[in-house]
């Protein structure tokens, strides 16, 4: 065999094997590709440390729409506290993200809690995040002793600051409330005028109604008021206790609480015995 000849063979050797090599590792399938690496955010609290002010944790995370998912929540605090947890996620459209809460708290005692999720996705991608969060106290001294139960009784604002003093209705409360419709809402709190002089060092009861949140919280506190207390309005579906904005950090603590929990406080100041309060959001 000439040498040329064994060239041109040992070539098409080589071809072959090269090709056989190709359509066995075709047929074996690609190497698997990295996990994903999905980011857990925090929502409620968005940082750390802060109150818990919607009754549940809030967080959202990444994921394709066509990877499943399993999430693992649990919560431990003070006095030996644990749950675990976590709501169905929903979907955010379109983008593939997801939402999620863990299961509402209800009764928690004062005191900071440490609160763990961990996604894990089909493709093996994982992501375990933390966040401490914390429950204030909130409390009626007299005349009648009762600590108010966080969730169900009270929700904190994004507040700050500590508070003991009497309570002082605003103007403007409308107990029984207007049906509505077509009755008008409430407007307590909505004007600098519902805060006489006698505001001032008093943690102010203000109902619901008419105006934001923010601007009832910012006359009050222009009053000097040291503390803030926004009870539902109470008609059908404005019951209970509602944790919704105040614009930001208020400088005084400020807790939303039930229809309930107001018109009770309300007709204590009525009937002469004005209740002191506690806000402790330190």
């Amino acid at each position: 065999m000439t040498h040329l000849r064994k060239l041109l063979l040992a070539t098409v050797a080589a071809a072959v094997l090269v090709g056989f090599v190709a359509t066995f590792a075709s047929a074996a399938g690609k190497p698997p590709s990295t996990p994903n690496k999905p980011v857990i955010t925090f929502t409620d609290p968005a940082s750390e440390g802060a109150l818990l002010t919607t009754g549940s944790v809030g967080f959202t995370y990444n994921r394709s729409t066509q990877q499943t998912k399993t999430l693992t929540c649990t919560t431990s605090g003070p006095n030996g506290y644990s749950s675990s947890g976590c709501t169905t996620p929903t979907d955010v459209p379109d983008t593939g993200d997801s939402i999620a809460s863990s299961l509402p708290y209800v009764g928690l005692a004062q005191g900071t809690y440490t609160f763990t999720v961990t996604l894990t996705l089909t493709d093996k991608g994982t992501a375990t995040a933390t966040v401490h969060f914390r429950i204030p106290l909130f409390t009626e001294l007299t005349p009648t002793a009762h600590t108010f139960t966080y969730n169900s009784e009270f929700l904190p604002a994004t507040s700050t600051g500590n508070a003991t003093a009497p309570m002082q209705p605003a103007g403007g409360i409308v107990i029984p409330p207007n049906p509505l419709p077509p009755g008008p809402n409430s407007a307590s709190g909505c004007n600098a005028s519902d805060f006489g002089a006698s505001m001032a060092g008093k943690i102010a009861l203000i109902q619901r109604g008419t105006c934001t949140f923010a601007t009832k919280v910012q006359n009050a506190y222009a009053a000097g008021a040291v503390g803030v207390v926004i009870f539902n309005e109470g008609q059908p579906g404005r019951t209970d206790a509602i944790g919704i904005s105040v614009g930001g950090i208020a400088p005084i603590p400020v807790a939303f609480t039930s229809f309930a929990v107001g018109q009770s406080l309300y007709n204590e100041f009525q009937a002469g015995t004005p209740p002191t309060l506690h806000l402790d959001y330190s």
